[in-house]
């Protein structure tokens, strides 16, 4: 019997649990029995008990759930790390040093190297932050979710590239629509902002393109922005509008939302924009791109690699290019369409069954290339 061990806690965390983290984590474990093609292998969970429990879905993916700390790690082959740099390491400080065990560390990002300013302000942030990546260290390989996570995991942890593989994050069956109909704009309007919390999110960029531009102010073009902000700071950001000499009242905020009333705003609207400042990957591209919505986004991190064409790009501090391309892409139709076509099939490589197929396959060319323990004859 092989006995295989996830860090579960992300999918405890009401912050991670159903989307992001969450999501990309739950494929990965769901998908791990059918994946590896092995009948003798043993699927636990570590959580944290102070933590809310794991979901009936969730729970029903593990043989056995451990908690508090990994006292003893002879119990386990293989480690996975869903999610290194939100929890801390200290009840796996015996695991990680455990050179029996295998482990494997799922990278999503160290944006913190890239704005200190917003993630390293205080000296107790830093030494949590080092501490973290010392940690992460420690791990045998990395799935990362990008080109560019792999390239941050090589050049900032000085990991060399033979150990890290790339897999894209995956975007919800519930969140395609059927490629017929996901064609048109007649049944189409406006401008989709992805916002968020986080303040690299940067939905200003997006509002103050459209409060700037007199095309798009003239012809009452609205505007919906996504990210469950709280009063205040929608407040901020409709004055902001009004200073840029737009009308907030062209501008809309979404509050929690479904599956289905994201995707639905992904199909309802022309256009989405992605203004981050930095992104690990960039789910709501895809999402948008499985709804036969038309994507800009901002030209940095992770976001070449999935909009390759510049026209379709924005310095996430220009927003006057910005509102010369939605100009153009609200105005005129052909170069919509154009754009559409061209951005259709964006989402393909980036389905559960895709992207868990390229970790799985990942984690045991890494495992034959270190010799480890097989779990099978049938998983190769």
């Amino acid at each position: 019997m092989m006995r295989m061990l996830f860090d579960a806690r992300c999918l405890q965390d009401p912050n991670f649990r159903y989307r992001g983290v969450g999501q990309h984590s739950f494929s990965l474990i769901y998908s791990a029995r059918s994946s590896l093609s092995a009948k003798n292998v043993e699927i636990g969970a570590f959580v944290d008990p102070s933590l809310p429990c794991l979901d009936c879905n969730q729970k029903d993916c593990f043989d056995h759930v451990l908690s508090g700390v990994l006292d003893d790690s002879h119990l386990i082959d293989w480690f996975v790390q869903l999610s290194p740099m939100t929890h801390s390491g200290t009840p796996l400080r015996r695991v990680l040093r455990d050179t029996s065990v295998f482990k494997i560390a799922v990278a999503y990002d160290l944006i913190q190297f890239i704005q200190p300013e917003y993630y390293l302000a205080s000296p107790v942030a830093q030494a949590s932050f080092l501490t973290s990546c010392a940690q992460l260290r420690k791990y045998d390989c990395y799935a990362a979710i990008s080109q560019f996570t792999a390239e941050q995991i090589k050049m900032h942890l000085r990991i060399t590239a033979d150990r890290v593989f790339v897999t894209g994050c995956a975007v919800r069956p519930s969140l395609i629509r059927p490629a017929a109909d996901q064609s048109g704009r007649q049944h189409r309007s406006g401008i989709l902002v992805a916002g968020g919390r986080d303040p690299r999110k940067n939905p200003e960029c997006a509002l103050k393109a459209h409060a700037g531009s007199p095309v798009l102010q003239q012809a009452g073009v609205p505007v919906t922005v996504t990210g469950n902000y709280d009063h205040s700071t929608r407040a901020h950001l409709l004055d902001l509008i009004q200073k840029e000499g737009g009308d907030p009242a062209l501008v809309s905020f979404t509050d929690h939302l479904t599956d289905a009333e994201f995707a639905d705003l992904y199909y309802r609207h022309l256009l989405t924009v992605v203004p981050s400042t930095a992104e690990g990957f960039s789910l709501p591209v895809i999402e948008a791109s499985a709804n036969g919505a038309v994507v800009l986004v901002s030209d940095t991190t992770a976001h070449p690699e999935l909009v390759p064409n510049n026209d379709y790009r924005f310095d996430p501090h220009d927003h006057e290019r910005l509102a010369a391309q939605l100009e153009h892409l609200i105005g005129n139709e052909t170069s919509w369409i154009a754009a559409r076509a061209e951005q259709a099939d964006m989402w393909r490589p980036y389905t559960v069954a895709a992207v868990c197929y390229r970790f799985w396959s990942g984690v045991l060319d890494q495992a034959t290339r270190l010799r480890w323990r097989p779990i099978d004859e049938a998983a190769r």
